[in-house]
């Protein structure tokens, strides 16, 4: 793997801020590279003879330049200079003495330590949909809860909530922790690429998460006084089998028109009665009303909902429902082990 893949996989623990210069760097330490942002840690395998800071986003952006694969370096006190082929840029460095986080934290942390599965890839994947770090909660992430022998992960953004049943129970009661968006996403890269790693599990410590791969670790602190939200609760509150249909092949092109139309206001206004779903959206340039028939009867229903979040829903869902509890309508997704729940509000 060529150094700027392994980059790649691991700038996701970078810190956008660069008050802290360090937090915003790549750390060579001669066997490892690793990225932390003072709260979560990214290290990989790469032997190297660097044992410094490197600014990562203009690291990335020299080595994207560079046709040339092969790369030299020319190491002084307090920079590296960068060789390839006729090419040379001179960087400026930190020394190990300003590093911040030692990589051997990783292998410290006590607590479960469980597989990560496929079927644990794709809930996470499908629990994302309801995760959104444009909104302001401490639950930016998915929770994961045993209860008996079921282990589920659940998601929300405070307008939809997802749920995903494990088909393997982590097999300890009671168990309950909490990952972080950008963690997420983390695990779902490099469960991607190091598919044939014999290593791939994760250990939820009381204050913190660790990943290890044959290739390298992730890690990530948790906040302590997370208070977690009772989902099935909540679910139990709004889930409603009622007016159960396939999902329209021809939806998603139609919400696709309504996005198109709706400019930077994406909402769709939505009208069901008997056997027949009416979509209609606007904008400064135009609008769209389509209507689809169903092969099912609809109890009468007026509402309108964030369209990129009721789109998002499609491709993992295989059956709709339309139900109205109290003032809220709520379209219910689901395929076997998941549901996504989608609240909308009565026109």
């Amino acid at each position: 793997m060529k150094l700027i893949e392994k980059l790649n996989l691991i700038k996701g623990s970078l810190s956008n801020q660069e008050i802290v210069p360090i937090l915003s760097s790549f750390c060579f330490t001669g066997e490892q590279i690793y990225a932390f942002d003072g709260i979560q840690a990214s290290v990989i395998k790469h032997q190297s003879e660097l044992k410094c800071g490197l600014p990562a986003q203009l690291l990335l952006k020299l080595l994207t330049g560079y046709k040339d694969s092969i790369l030299k370096f020319e190491i002084s006190k307090n920079s590296v200079a960068i060789k390839s082929g006729r090419s040379k840029t001179k960087l400026s460095s930190l020394g190990e003495d300003l590093f911040v986080y030692g990589t051997d934290k990783l292998i410290e942390v006590d607590g479960g330590t469980f597989d990560i599965t496929d079927d644990f890839i794709s809930g996470l994947k499908k629990c994302l949909v309801s995760v959104s770090d444009k909104e302001y909660s401490q639950q930016v992430g998915v929770t994961v809860e045993t209860k008996g022998a079921e282990t589920r992960l659940y998601s929300t953004n405070n307008t939809s909530i997802s749920r995903y049943s494990l088909k393997d129970s982590f097999g300890i009661s009671d168990f309950r922790s909490f990952i972080p968006l950008k963690l997420c996403e983390q695990i779902i890269l490099w469960a991607g690429v190091f598919k044939k790693s014999e290593k791939k599990v994760i250990v939820f410590g009381r204050d913190c998460i660790s990943v290890s791969f044959d290739e390298g670790s992730l890690y990530t602190k948790l906040n302590p006084s997370l208070e977690f939200l009772d989902f099935e609760e909540i679910l139990d509150s709004i889930t409603d089998n009622s007016d159960i249909f396939e999902v329209p092949s021809e939806l998603d092109t139609i919400l696709n028109r309504c996005i198109l139309m709706s400019n930077d206001d994406p909402i769709v206004d939505i009208s069901c009665s008997e056997d027949e779903m009416s979509l209609k959206a606007s904008g400064k340039y135009g609008n769209v009303n389509e209507s689809i028939r169903l092969e099912c009867e609809l109890d009468d229903r007026d509402f309108r909902v964030d369209t990129n979040l009721f789109k998002s829903m499609l491709p993992i869902v295989t059956e709709l429902s339309i139900a109205k509890i109290g003032d809220t309508v709520v379209l219910q997704g689901s395929d076997k082990n998941y549901i996504n729940l989608l609240m909308s509000s009565t026109l």
